[in-house]
């Protein structure tokens, strides 16, 4: 069981780190563009790229639990299933800041993305 819970924090850890990380360095690197501001909409393209990267920290939070739990896959859809609704929060914080679209696709990526890094790290450790 404490593995399992381990392996749930784990997966949320990976996943928190490597957002807030990584917005903190786009941030540095390109501010006017990847910090939203009340009445400035960011342009498409960084939108585009923080999905994509929400995708690589939903995969990588996936894989590190799947990894943790193998065989069993359960574990990986709590974490998904938190991701979720930690996500949700959020981006009701952010909701006049940023398209109806980008919310919409931020947290219908976050349950599938992560359940597909469970599912890899199940396969590679498949004999």
């Amino acid at each position: 069981m404490w593995k399992v819970a381990i392996a749930v924090v784990v997966g949320f850890v990976v996943w928190s780190v490597l957002w807030v990380g990584g917005n903190q360095i786009l941030g540095r690197v390109s501010p006017g563009m990847f910090n939203p501001v009340e009445g400035h909409m960011p342009p498409i393209d960084a939108l585009v790229i923080l999905l994509i990267f929400s995708m690589v920290c939903s995969l990588a939070s996936g894989l590190a639990t799947g990894y943790m739990v193998r065989p069993t896959l359960t574990p990986v859809w709590v974490l998904a299933g938190i991701l979720l609704l930690v996500g949700v929060m959020v981006e009701a914080g952010y909701w006049t800041l940023l398209p109806l679209w980008y919310h919409v696709a931020f947290l219908v990526l976050l349950v599938p993305v992560t359940a597909a890094g469970g599912l890899i790290a199940q396969m590679r450790a498949s004999p």
